[in-house]
């Protein structure tokens, strides 16, 4: 299974829509697809171990005018994160009649890490 999308919740689009609603209406939509506007910033947060989780908030987010702080935004992010509750239950079935269940995604893994925690999904799929 792939881990944004599938089993959760795809990260940071449905955030960003709800944060720019705190904002005046001609700066929301510059908001809402920083995401899609700023692909190198992703890539280079999922694909280089050096690349923090503050440096892909202030390369996504640096021709806008969000004031709130990095960490906060990775708070806000964590926290908007939802498990496809369906998804989680036909694994845990899976594994249950005997079938190898896994995540294989292209995801950060500073974020996954957290979703993993926060829903506790290394008691469906092992990890290494």
């Amino acid at each position: 299974m792939d881990g944004g999308g599938v089993l959760c919740t795809a990260v940071p689009t449905p955030m960003l829509k709800v944060l720019a609603q705190n904002y005046p209406e001609n700066q929301r939509e510059k908001i809402e697809k920083a995401h899609r506007n700023h692909p190198e910033a992703w890539k280079h947060f999922k694909t280089d171990p050096a690349c923090s989780e503050e440096m892909y908030w202030k390369e996504l987010l640096q021709d806008s005018d969000i004031k709130e702080s990095t960490e906060k935004l990775g708070e806000m992010l964590r926290d908007s994160i939802r498990c496809h509750t369906k998804v989680l239950g036909l694994a845990r079935r899976c594994k249950e009649s005997g079938l190898a269940v896994g995540i294989l995604s292209n995801h950060s893994s500073v974020w996954f890490s957290s979703i993993v925690k926060k829903f506790e999904l290394d008691k469906v799929f092992t990890t290494k």
